[in-house]
């Protein structure tokens, strides 16, 4: 017993199963009550008594003969049908109305030659001196039609009534499933801290236990990458400062130009590492202030006002305050225009960078004429060291770390950043801050 009681409580399947099962039979029990033995025992005995007692009144205004006239004129007043049949007469009060058989009917115990019940209707038979009386109450299906509407009505409210209860047993046995959806949807997000309690033992609660499982596994992978990201960019300071010092006595020439390059890029590269995993950190997020957005974007493009195509400053005012992080935002616009420049060297149309606010947010768009980015790949820009072309140099096809941290501080300020490009027609990046 205790194996079948383990075995029931370990199967999602069957508690289904038997949740179905007894609710058939709940509504099977009681429909037969209704139908046995509320309606059958303890109210058609009832109207049959009463039926007889009526039927009773009416022979006795007819004297128990059998007196056509008298019965008709009974028909007529009371509205029932009579009918009388003996050896010499056969008399009916409706020619059309068919006489009910004796066997259709219920004999009746306390009153002899007497047979009541519903056929059809309500009738009663009763013999009286060689002479049967054929009394209906109710014609065609009345009667019966009666309580068939009430046994349709309980059964309704009983098939209601169960699937009621089969709907909240169900939605008990499947409520793991709403916590386990909830889970998903935060793991979606990057949320793997996250812990689901259960105490099923079915295949719901396994199901959570693997789920559990497979968060921390995820989030201690997580966390090992992101430190051995982080101890590698740390180590890698050390001997780029002896390469970049080193280089220094070296002559001028090509080679000292491309070795210094390459230890810039390598610095860079690491400063983005690094800032990208600050902004994660509890410690590390940003610090607001009040700026005035157009005098930082202002000064990052007077630094680059000598390099080609051009960068041309829009805005509707000279002034857009904003409550954020300066250096990060200084980091944000300056990779930004960066790539802008990188991929629009050939154009001959400026770079764009224009501001424009609200009430409730402030956009800041950068547009550039450049080779663009192919429609099928603009939503992998923001990925890690992602080349539109595999088959380009670092020089010409790839964004490294820096759109992917441009994308971490917009998040940080709870904004967004979006793109539209086109091959040989330029690439427009939006960023939308709310205020």
């Amino acid at each position: 017993m205790n194996n079948l009681f383990a075995k029931i409580k370990s199967s999602l399947i069957i508690k289904i199963v038997l949740v179905l099962a007894l609710g058939t039979i709940g509504f099977t029990v009681l429909s037969y009550s209704t139908n046995e033995i509320l309606i059958r025992q303890k109210m058609i005995p009832k109207v049959r008594y009463n039926a007889i007692n009526y039927s009773n009144l009416i022979l006795q205004k007819l004297e128990n003969k059998p007196d056509t006239l008298r019965a008709a004129d009974i028909s007529k007043e009371l509205g029932v049908f009579i009918a009388i049949v003996n050896d010499s007469i056969e008399w009916k009060s409706k020619k059309n109305h068919s006489l009910i058989s004796q066997e259709d009917l219920d004999n009746i115990d306390f009153q002899p030659d007497t047979w009541a019940g519903f056929y059809r209707g309500l009738h009663i038979v009763q013999k009286k001196n060689n002479t049967t009386f054929y009394i209906s109450l109710e014609d065609n299906d009345e009667g019966v039609s009666y309580f068939k509407e009430i046994i349709a009505v309980s059964n309704t409210f009983y098939f209601l009534l169960m699937i009621l209860l089969i709907y909240w047993a169900l939605k008990k046995l499947l409520s793991p499933v709403n916590k386990l959806s909830d889970g998903l949807h935060a793991s979606s997000e990057g949320n793997f801290k996250q812990f689901l309690s259960t105490k099923r033992t079915d295949e719901l609660g396994y199901l959570i236990n693997s789920f559990n499982r497979m968060n921390k596994q995820v989030d201690h992978m997580i966390k090992a990458k992101d430190q051995l990201i982080m101890d590698v960019s740390h180590e890698m300071r050390s001997p780029l400062t002896r390469i970049k010092l080193a280089s220094e006595f070296i002559q001028e020439d090509d080679t000292r130009k491309s070795i210094l390059e390459d230890t810039q890029e390598l610095e860079m590269m690491i400063t983005e590492i690094l800032e990208t995993e600050r902004l994660k950190s509890v410690y590390g997020g940003i610090k607001k202030s009040e700026i005035n957005l157009n005098s930082l974007i202002g000064d990052i493009i007077l630094q680059y006002s000598n390099q080609k195509p051009g960068i041309l400053f829009l805005s509707e005012n000279s002034v857009v305050n904003y409550y954020g992080d300066k250096e990060r935002l200084k980091l944000l616009f300056k990779n930004l225009i960066e790539n802008a420049l990188k991929y629009s060297k050939d154009s001959q149309k400026p770079i764009e960078v224009e501001t424009k606010e609200n009430k409730n947010k402030i956009m800041i768009s950068i547009r550039d004429y450049g080779i663009g980015i192919p429609e099928n790949q603009v939503e992998y820009i923001f990925e890690p060291f992602y080349r539109v072309d595999k088959s380009r140099s670092k020089k010409s096809g790839g964004y490294g770390l820096g759109l992917h941290l441009c994308k971490n501080i917009v998040a940080a300020h709870l904004g967004e950043i979006n793109v539209t490009s086109a091959i040989n027609i330029g690439t427009t990046l939006e960023i939308i801050l709310p205020r």
